[in-house]
């Protein structure tokens, strides 16, 4: 068993899962890795994670965020199963959590991160600068459609899928978000895919079968970096060429 706390926003490792990073005054995240089964729990201002293996090769993850919200996804094969329940969390109340990982990603890549004056009439949902870039992230909620979301408000919701499924509905969110923008502005955008409550999108095999499907997002559709950002920072996965 192995306990890591440390910090979200710098990096840095602390001693004690309480209050602010001493250092910069950061979101601190404990994540307790367990040996053997290969599952792991995270807890902190981000929520409760637990991520563990079912049988015959499957995956499952169950969130309970801070707001309250909590949600089951599981994946065994190609066949993916997402449960939600109210009261729904994604938007803007999901924004400072997927910042989060995205800075803590980068940190443990060895990128330095730090934020900038955002612009919020200006659409700007963050803005980090990265290795001397000045980078604007923009957020869109990847999953189900709308219907889902509005039955999932009303007490809960529960869908089956399979993996192009799932990959058609990313593939809309980032569309949806790619009309907006002029291709210069895209550029310099990180574009995040927030899946919360459906962190096992997050894995090599989603990728792969999205590619498959719609090409690199990078590439047609001109975003310096698209990445799907799950629950923690163990669950945010760069979809294609990632400028950062």
């Amino acid at each position: 068993m192995v306990l890591q706390i440390h910090c979200l926003d710098c990096g840095a490792t602390v001693l004690e899962p309480v209050g602010p990073c001493p250092g910069c005054g950061g979101e601190i995240e404990l994540s307790l890795r367990l040996a053997g089964v290969q599952a792991q729990c995270a807890a902190g201002n981000l929520g409760t994670v637990a991520d563990s293996p079912t049988g015959l090769g499957g995956r499952e993850i169950k969130y309970a965020a801070p707001t309250g919200s909590s949600s089951k996804t599981s994946l065994n094969g190609s066949a993916l199963t997402v449960q939600v329940k109210r009261p729904i969390d994604i938007g803007r109340l999901g924004e400072p959590r997927v910042l989060a990982c995205i800075v803590a990603c980068l940190a443990r890549a060895g990128k330095v991160a730090t934020f900038l004056p955002a612009n919020d009439h200006a659409g700007e949902d963050g803005v980090l600068q990265i290795d001397g870039d000045r980078v604007v992230v923009q957020i869109v909620t990847g999953g189900p459609s709308k219907s889902f979301w509005n039955k999932a408000a009303k007490g809960g919701a529960e869908i089956l899928t399979d993996l192009t499924g799932a990959a058609n509905w990313i593939h809309a969110a980032i569309s949806k978000k790619a009309e907006i923008y002029s291709p210069k502005s895209k550029r310099s955008m990180l574009l995040a895919v927030d899946i919360a409550h459906i962190g096992l999108l997050a894995v090599p095999a989603l990728c792969e079968e999205y590619e498959r499907l719609h090409g690199d997002p990078s590439l047609p559709l001109g975003f310096g970096a698209v990445w799907l950002v799950g629950p923690t920072e163990n669950h945010v996965i760069t979809l294609g060429n990632s400028h950062w």
